[in-house]
């Protein structure tokens, strides 16, 4: 998988990663991500939509 790029898409992909009960380094390496890439996103992701 090539790596998203938009928001929107690292929305998708932060939310596929919540609901695949997998380990983010399982998760990453499934989708051919590095781990620190995925940490990246899924964080600020999760933050915002508690907050939101």
């Amino acid at each position: 998988m090539s790596k998203p790029v938009e928001s929107e898409e690292w929305f998708q992909v932060a939310e596929a990663f919540e609901a695949s009960g997998l380990t983010q380094k399982e998760f990453s390496a499934q989708r051919g991500l590095l781990l620190s890439t995925l940490q990246s996103w899924v964080y600020p992701v999760s933050v915002k939509v508690v907050v939101a």
